[in-house]
């Protein structure tokens, strides 16, 4: 189903209660604080949700698949991150209940008995995004420089942390007042 024949609000008791399987594709332009969250909004997520009631709780089980463009913390450039999320969501009344919730499952507090499906889908695309999104390790480029050549890679962290003062014993040398008159004789 495309996301305008999609339903706005879902009401996981009655689909549960009905054992009706819901399917979709949302694009990814529609939701907004995926925008947010990328380089490039085009293309789409698609998503699968199964609904039952076990006991006095409702739960939803599925996926969500989408690729994202996402900027890369190392480099600044955008790289493509596979979505491929196993949804499993147990919805609940307060918190209070929500403590309780089995470790396999999320926690969706239910405000008035329903869910805003497209928020519930890009909940669960913003929890795929790494905290610290970057490419994978030696696949990064170079970011350019401001007269156009490339610039060099930043020094790798174990590098820096051999010697972390080095940079400031160069810049002490180089304003030392005593190395300045010996510089100039």
């Amino acid at each position: 189903m495309s996301s305008s024949n999609l339903p706005r609000y879902v009401d996981p008791r009655q689909y549960a209660g009905d054992a009706v399987p819901l399917s979709g594709r949302y694009a990814l332009a529609d939701l907004r604080r995926i925008v947010a969250a990328s380089v490039a909004s085009d293309g789409e997520v698609g998503f699968s949700l199964n609904f039952r009631k076990e006991g006095a709780r409702w739960f939803a089980e599925g996926r969500v698949e989408a690729i994202l463009s996402i900027a890369c913390q190392r480099c600044l450039e955008p790289y493509r991150l596979v979505v491929d999320r196993e949804v499993r969501l147990a919805f609940v009344s307060d918190v209070d209940e929500a403590s309780r919730v089995p470790d396999a499952y999320d926690p969706w507090i239910l405000d008035d008995g329903r869910v805003l499906l497209s928020d519930l889908i890009e909940d669960e695309l913003l929890l795929a995004i790494p905290d610290i999104p970057r490419h994978p390790d030696g696949t990064c480029v170079a970011p350019a420089s401001s007269d156009g050549g490339v610039q060099a890679p930043h020094r790798p962290v174990a590098e820096a942390a051999a010697n972390p003062f080095a940079m400031l014993a160069s810049l002490k040398k180089a304003s030392d007042p005593e190395n300045s008159k010996e510089n100039a004789d």
